[in-house]
């Protein structure tokens, strides 16, 4: 557990809650893990559907949330109410909180949520000083490889610390998806036994290869903007540019040798069993087939071999080189690339 959300609940256990709370941080999966912790406390008993309320301002819901705050519980010691704010606070809704703080009613929790503040606004020097303020930046590497072996360790499961550094090394430090990918590991590996490093390379090298078909897919759909998304993704992970050019010039030909079966009246069924594709790969690439004339797969197979060839001699960036052959693979022929995300 991060020490910040340790000192939180040890606080919380020690004292209870508090009237007002700013809860602010890039690191999100504290920030709400913190907003719950604090609501559950805040509770201490009480039915959720009377007493707790959670609102936005990107909703236009400042008013209707400190109209809440301001009444009392029902069926409980206090209301809990949570009010997730942009990062710089409107006039209106800053006069609408600063006149809360003038008459801040001690029977209700009010936890307002933030990706960052304004500490030059006058509201925000006015919450952190008449309540608790806390504030969870991103983590370094190293923490989030502690966080990681030890939320692991809380789950009855082990990590060990070198496959948590390289599953760290690998997607990052946010906790949301390092959460998500222990998870992953788990029903990958079992709970048998602790994560090994071998584990995290070889699930690793999985995803990057079911994301590969994503990419095939996409340029056999012909989605351009789902193939550049997943095309740049791989490349920032680290994916090799020639491997990418193999794998789309494998899946054309599986495309041209599907067409040419099927325009000899084969089925799908007879495609997979004939060609020795797994029969939901042959269906697939049946309704794909239809897109594409024989002259054009012909063709492709062409720019295959020139981007190859750029790419083992040329100056130009990997990246680039693969871009447009997906864009032409797609017939797509210019983007503006503002709008290609």
């Amino acid at each position: 557990m991060d020490p910040r959300i340790s000192t939180l609940q040890a606080t919380l256990k020690k004292e209870g809650c508090q009237p007002l709370y700013l809860i602010t941080g890039e690191e999100d999966w504290l920030v709400q893990t913190a907003a719950k912790m604090i609501e559950e406390v805040g509770l201490d008993g009480g039915l959720p559907e009377f007493n707790l309320s959670r609102y936005s301002s990107a909703d236009g819901q400042v008013e209707a949330a400190l109209s809440t705050a301001a009444t009392l519980p029902m069926m409980g010691a206090r209301r809990v109410v949570t009010l997730r704010l942009g990062g710089t606070i409107d006039e209106a809704s800053s006069a609408l909180l600063l006149e809360y703080l003038g008459q801040v009613v001690p029977t209700t929790v009010l936890i307002l949520v933030a990706p960052k503040v304004d500490a030059r606004q006058k509201v925000i020097k006015s919450v952190k000083k008449q309540g608790v303020f806390l504030s969870f930046g991103g983590m370094k590497a190293r923490d989030a490889v502690s966080w990681l072996v030890g939320e692991a360790q809380s789950k009855a499961y082990g990590i060990d610390y070198d496959a948590a550094t390289l599953l760290v090394d690998e997607v990052g430090t946010d906790l949301r998806t390092l959460s998500t990918n222990l998870e992953k590991l788990v029903a990958f590996v079992g709970e048998e036994r602790s994560i090994r490093r071998g584990d995290v390379l070889e699930a690793v090298d999985r995803t990057r290869e079911e994301v590969i078909w994503d990419l095939t897919d996409a340029v056999g759909a012909g989605n351009w903007q789902k193939a550049l998304l997943t095309l740049r993704g791989l490349l920032v992970s680290g994916q090799s540019p020639i491997l990418l050019v193999a794998m789309l010039a494998r899946h054309t030909r599986q495309l041209w040798t599907v067409k040419s079966m099927l325009s000899q009246g084969e089925t799908p069924d007879s495609v997979a069993k004939k060609a020795k594709i797994h029969p939901f790969v042959a269906k697939k690439l049946a309704g794909q087939a239809g897109r594409f004339e024989v002259s054009r797969l012909r063709d492709s197979m062409v720019q295959f071999f020139e981007a190859d060839r750029a790419l083992k001699s040329s100056r130009l960036d990997g990246g680039t080189i693969v871009e447009t052959l997906v864009l032409d693979l797609c017939g797509v022929k210019s983007v503006d690339r503002r709008y290609s995300t």
